[in-house]
């Protein structure tokens, strides 16, 4: 990693000049020290641990490399790709690529999960994001 990830896009016009002011501070607020990853993810995985049946599956949207866990098809740590801050709204307030978030929601919807776990805020029930994914799926760009 090159020390610096910008700041994923803002979803409303609030964020939007967040993430651009946050953006023009760049690397000397948000730089970190260089790394090289020990494992590269490019297709969903899966992984054993003792009992557990732990599959990785890219989410992308909120940001280019978005990963969630999903814990015995029970339920998913999703990070950012949605948020559980709002009652009846898991949109989130950044995202990179807004069409790429929602077709990540549709492919954790395709696990059978009850219980997803955003990175902020409360648990989200699989009948709020079936709601949230139906109400946004109309709206995404498929290229022409």
């Amino acid at each position: 990693m090159r020390g610096y990830s910008p700041l994923p896009d803002g979803t409303f016009w609030i964020t939007k000049i967040i993430s651009k002011l946050g953006n023009l501070m760049g690397k000397r607020i948000f730089g970190f020290e260089p790394f090289i990853p020990d494992v590269f993810i490019s297709l969903d995985s899966f992984l054993m641990k003792d009992e557990l049946n732990i599959r990785l599956i890219l989410t992308q949207g909120h940001s280019i490399a978005s990963l969630s866990v999903v814990v015995d098809d029970e339920f998913a740590l999703v990070g950012d790709a949605m948020i559980g801050t709002l009652k009846k709204s898991i949109f989130p307030p950044f995202a990179d690529d807004v069409n790429e978030m929602i077709k990540s929601w549709g492919k954790l919807l395709a696990t059978d999960c009850d219980t997803f776990l955003p990175g902020h805020g409360k648990e989200i029930s699989r009948e709020l994001l079936q709601s949230e994914y139906n109400k946004y799926i109309q709206t995404i760009t498929v290229p022409a």
